[in-house]
């Protein structure tokens, strides 16, 4: 039998899930459960589960300070749950993690648990839980807000939502996490302002990144490779500054 621990505040969330389990999950038992940081760090310790269903907000901190205490010898598998908020679920599939919205479907519910057992080793996740962190870190500066004017509408977002700025003359192209592109009348001039203070880099006369994403720098080709796959230009003006910023993101994880 494999085991799993619940960590929430609310005793009916609580409920809930350990009823879906009882009801939907034979080869898993509870072994026990918590409704903050601090009782969780001991009831995990104590029961050593396979599984951790974890809520993000509690009373004492969040998830995130619960595995922070684990550190690298995090010895089992995360769901998150979350109440909706747009951010955090762009974070988790960004992050490849599974996340439980409430109220919980059970559909959903059975499937998170199916891809937990069948899925994911622990390195992975432990590398996974640091992209997460990077890009959803509750009070960090990821999650200061930057208000868009588009012709049509304004859009507040989270700088950590925005992968990159491309300029295109007196107009840029704004490429969002999602997918998404939005195209504003605005200079790069005008976003390097707004978010380099934010985690941007000024890469190109046409060209701005947002550090977190990216993962190799091509010295030979001088391009950086960015997680969605694009290669953005390096001008030799602005190597050096690139490289400096590189070295301290890696100081910093």
């Amino acid at each position: 039998m494999l085991k799993f621990v619940v960590v929430d505040d609310e005793k009916m969330a609580r409920e809930v899930i350990i009823g879906m389990a009882q009801r939907y999950l034979s080869d898993f038992v509870l072994s026990g459960e918590a409704d903050s940081v601090n009782s969780a760090y001991y009831v995990i310790n104590a029961t050593r589960p396979d599984l951790v269903m974890l809520d993000i907000q509690l009373p004492d901190g969040t998830g995130f300070d619960l595995l922070n205490k684990f550190g690298e010898k995090i010895f089992f598998k995360v769901i998150f749950i979350t109440a909706y908020e747009e951010f955090a679920v762009k974070a988790f599939r960004f992050s490849a993690l599974d996340y439980l919205l409430k109220p919980i479907d059970p559909n959903e519910f059975v499937n998170s648990i199916q891809r937990a057992k069948q899925s994911l080793s622990i390195d992975t996740l432990k590398e996974r839980l640091n992209t997460l962190r990077t890009i959803y870190s509750p009070g960090s500066v990821e999650h200061d807000t930057v208000l868009l004017h588009t012709s049509h509408e304004v859009r507040r977002l989270f700088p950590n939502e925005i992968i990159r700025v491309a300029g295109d003359g007196n107009y840029c192209n704004v490429f969002l996490l999602a997918g998404e592109i939005i195209r504003m009348a605005k200079t790069l001039n005008w976003f390097e302002e707004l978010l380099v203070p934010k985690g941007f880099i000024r890469t190109h006369k046409q060209h701005m990144v947002n550090i977190t994403y990216v993962k190799s720098f091509l010295k030979n080709d001088q391009v950086l490779v960015l997680a969605d796959g694009s290669r953005i230009p390096v001008s030799f003006r602005k190597r050096v500054t690139v490289l400096e910023a590189l070295g301290k993101l890696a100081g910093r994880d």
